[in-house]
């Protein structure tokens, strides 16, 4: 049996934040740079431990692991507030997964951030020992063109009698970039899915039932029954939506700020006849990122710049 961690959950999480700080060359290979909130790294840090965990048991199955990410970014964020940055989820399927994608899949609608997504990666992936051209080749303007990439490229496996499985990361702000019906299509294949849903921010938008951007977000109008004081039961649909695409097993992680908005990463994957190893995982440290917030995230980053000590420094 592995060691017992003795660390307690702000050391686990301290720690786990700190392998997501970018090296200079980095940062300093392009000056564009999205701005999160000071919760963002939670999310991430739910990531890379995913991400290490599907590569690792995948790997297992197949040779042909593809990483499909819907809403790319530009390869780093800086956290409001903070002059601190942390890598982005494409870098992190580079830098977490134990055993490299065979292809990677990657949408991204600013030009500005696709460029500096791009130079990100040949950096990153060349310290890695990996071909970009091969595995990457080129970052797609938009979730409609990436996704027919990614279904050909899987189609193509499949009919040569390969295996095949994807990770889809769609990394939601809102509700109209990608609909869900090019997550079903995603889904007919063999793979997990992982969503952020913008819980806090439906309720706004249950007021106007005559609108169609969560027709096009939930797949269905059922949404329409749903008052928004009773906003948290889209989550619920959410997951009725995904198990009616074969994503059966579910589990939901909410990311707290400091105030009333928060909103749930979602994981979800097929069936199998042993069970999903990986999402036991989540469920592991599930608890660990539901008890974070904001405040708890700028403790660790004060904590990192030198500006506050820690109880085990008295």
């Amino acid at each position: 049996m592995p060691p017992k961690d003795e660390r307690n959950d702000f050391e686990w999480l301290s720690d786990r934040i700190k392998y997501l700080e970018p090296e200079e060359d980095i940062i300093s290979c392009d000056k564009t740079c999205y701005h999160v909130g000071m919760w963002s790294p939670l999310k991430t840090v739910l990531l890379s431990y995913y991400y290490a965990i599907f590569t690792d048991i995948a790997s297992k199955h197949t040779d042909n692991m593809i990483y499909i990410d819907l809403l790319a970014g530009s390869g780093i964020v800086n956290i409001n507030g903070t002059d601190s940055k942390i890598i982005g989820s494409p870098l992190v399927a580079v830098y977490f997964a134990r055993h490299p994608f065979s292809k990677m899949f990657l949408a991204e609608s600013n030009e500005s951030s696709r460029e500096a997504l791009e130079k990100r990666l040949q950096i990153v992936m060349q310290k890695q020992d990996l071909d970009y051209q091969n595995i990457v080749g080129k970052i797609y303007p938009n979730a409609f063109t990436a996704t027919q990439a990614a279904i050909k490229y899987m189609n193509d496996k499949v009919r040569n009698h390969n295996g095949v499985l994807n990770l889809c990361l769609v990394d939601y702000e809102g509700f109209n970039e990608v609909p869900f019906d090019l997550i079903k299509k995603i889904s007919k294949f063999h793979g997990d899915t992982i969503i952020n849903f913008q819980t806090h921010q439906i309720a706004r938008i249950l007021t106007n039932k005559n609108s169609d951007l969560l027709t096009s977000f939930l797949g269905t109008d059922e949404w329409k029954h749903i008052s928004s004081d009773n906003y948290r039961d889209t989550l619920q649909l959410y997951q009725n939506q995904l198990k009616k695409e074969d994503r059966p097993i579910f589990e939901a992680v909410e990311i707290n700020s400091e105030t009333a908005y928060y909103y749930h990463l979602i994981f979800a994957c097929r069936a199998t006849a042993k069970g999903s190893q990986w999402m036991k995982a989540i469920r592991r440290i599930k608890p660990k990122i539901e008890s974070s917030n904001a405040r708890t995230v700028k403790e660790i980053y004060n904590i990192i710049k030198g500006n506050q000590s820690q109880l085990t420094d008295f």
